[in-house]
């Protein structure tokens, strides 16, 4: 951190351009995560109502298929 002190003011700038760009990107990131999450909860809520509605849990939905892809 002391190196900021002996910065020029144009090095001080570039440093300040670096951050902004870093805080924008890492923003732009979670918005994207959240967004995300929002799909994960919904595809988790369908799936768990249609699973419910069925009365199958999810792992003897992937072993039925495996035994039907054998037969």
């Amino acid at each position: 951190m002391t190196e900021l002190l002996w910065m020029t003011e144009d090095e001080l700038r570039e440093r300040c351009y670096m951050l902004v760009e870093a805080l924008v990107s890492s923003e732009n990131y979670r918005i994207e995560l959240i967004n995300n999450m929002g799909k994960v909860l919904a595809y988790g809520y369908n799936r768990g109502y249609t699973d419910a509605a069925v009365q199958l849990k999810i792992e003897t939905a992937g072993r039925n298929e495996e035994g039907y892809t054998v037969h």
